[in-house]
């Protein structure tokens, strides 16, 4: 592996984002991520299917579609023969392919007078057979006749068992297969929320804690389970997520953080994540494959970190896995690394920004002086930022001004680069005059400020 090649991605990738940075600082931090990974790349590239260039153990995965909710929301909307009110309880049932809480469902069908039970663990689909069975959706839709295009003859349907055959495509559970990677790489921490169709906390164009993707790639323990789509042929790393799950492993224990995108509909993903990342250190360690799942377990992000706290914030949504022959506490640390600015070293205290606060400053681009964004204005001509001292207003139409871009002065005035042509020399006297004040001297054919002019008149009506 090259640090200088990882670099040059690391600063695309920062450019991309308009990232303030130092090739020294960003050499810094891929090297402090190079060793504090080596555990893991010990255990990682024992595996089979270990990529060097991708610092990743790269496979398959079979991944689950997601539901789709807004086909399936407008086949609820547009089916007049279910009640306005079954259809607002429709609307707000979590869409997932497995019922999770029975309460919530008995509870509106109780509220609507329906007799229809739910149970936690039976198909959504099932449930919606039985509730629309209850509402005579069969015979209320009736029946139709179609055309067969390939027999050409007439074919009488049902229209509910058509209609309810499309509504459950919505909720088609078939899996497709797709690149995964089980990652140390600094590119896939960076690119961590660079979603197919999600973004998180994270994500380097606005999140709130990208300062976590640091912490995670100088983290000892820390690494990414991704699912994404390699259509294209490019690197892993730079290729959306459909998915990324953080792990974090240390002497048999694994820890299985928050699944994203965020949705109910993947937590049964989990088990089968966890299977792939136990063959790896399963490998890795020469261990015999028995693992089990440890519940009550606390977990303690440190204070170093400048990650989001999954653990803290979705602890239901953490699992701890331990090898049969480890003796486990009852607390588990993680993710213990600080951050540090990637355009001066220092380190970092905020989690929202790649760089320190000094550094966020921006540079004025006509004098070079340094200002927080806030305080700068922005130039849509050339795309820049200058400091207040750098910022006139014409003094004719009030237009904000730069300096050395599109501000023109005259005498006292400060003019904007259309408003100057408004204003002329007296041919007389030599000041400068609006070309509302101006006047046309026909005897001596020349443009004079109202002074020169009145003098001009006096002298001619008295000769």
């Amino acid at each position: 592996m090259n640090i200088l090649t990882q670099a040059s991605e690391v600063e695309i990738l920062l450019k991309d984002y308009n990232k303030r940075y130092d090739s020294e600082h960003v050499i810094n931090f891929l090297t402090k991520s190079y060793y504090a990974k080596s555990n893991l790349r010990k255990i990682f590239e024992k595996h089979e299917n270990w990529n060097e260039e991708a610092q990743a153990v790269i496979g398959f995965y079979e991944w689950l579609p997601k539901i789709d909710c807004q086909k399936y929301f407008r086949m609820i909307n547009n089916c007049e023969f279910i009640p306005t009110d079954i259809k607002y309880f429709l609307r707000n049932i979590s869409l997932s392919p497995i019922i999770e809480n029975e309460e919530h469902l008995n509870y509106y069908c109780r509220y609507n007078n329906l007799e229809t039970k739910a149970k936690s663990g039976q198909k959504l689909t099932r449930f919606l057979t039985a509730l629309f069975s209850e509402l005579d959706l069969k015979n209320a839709m009736g029946t139709r006749e179609e055309l067969n295009n390939y027999t050409g003859k007439i074919k009488t349907i049902n229209v509910y068992e058509k209609w309810f055959v499309e509504l459950s495509e919505t909720f088609n559970m078939k899996r497709i297969k797709m690149n995964c990677s089980v990652s140390i790489h600094p590119m896939d921490f960076l690119n961590m929320s660079n979603g197919n169709s999600w973004s998180s906390c994270h994500n380097l164009e606005d999140g709130g804690w990208q300062a976590g993707t640091m912490s995670y790639s100088l983290d000892e323990y820390s690494f990414i389970f991704t699912v994404y789509d390699n259509k294209n042929g490019e690197k892993s790393y730079n290729c959306p997520k459909f998915a990324r799950q953080i792990f974090a492993y240390s002497e048999g224990k694994i820890l299985q953080s928050r699944f994203y995108p965020a949705k109910s509909e993947y937590r049964g993903e989990y088990e089968l994540i966890s299977d792939i990342v136990k063959d790896i250190i399963n490998v890795g360690e020469g261990y015999n494959g028995s693992w089990t799942r440890k519940d009550n377990t606390v977990f303690k992000m440190s204070n170093k970190s400048l990650g989001y706290n999954d653990v803290y914030h979705s602890e239901n949504e953490v699992m701890l896995h331990v090898a049969e022959f480890i003796e486990c506490n009852d607390t588990i640390n993680i993710c213990n690394q600080n951050a540090y600015c990637l355009h001066c070293g220092n380190k970092l205290e905020e989690t929202n920004s790649l760089t320190c606060e000094y550094c966020n400053n921006c540079t004025c681009f006509h004098c070079g002086s340094e200002e927080s964004e806030e305080n700068m204005y922005y130039n849509e001509g050339n795309n820049e930022l200058y400091c207040g001292d750098c910022i006139r207003y014409c003094d004719d139409c009030g237009e904000l001004l730069f300096e050395g871009w599109n501000i023109e002065y005259l005498d006292d005035m400060t003019l904007c680069c259309n408003c100057i042509n408004n204003y002329f020399e007296c041919e007389e006297c030599n000041c400068i005059v609006h070309v509302n004040d101006l006047y046309y001297d026909d005897y001596s054919d020349r443009s004079l400020c109202g002074y020169c002019y009145d003098r001009i008149q006096e002298t001619n009506e008295n000769k």
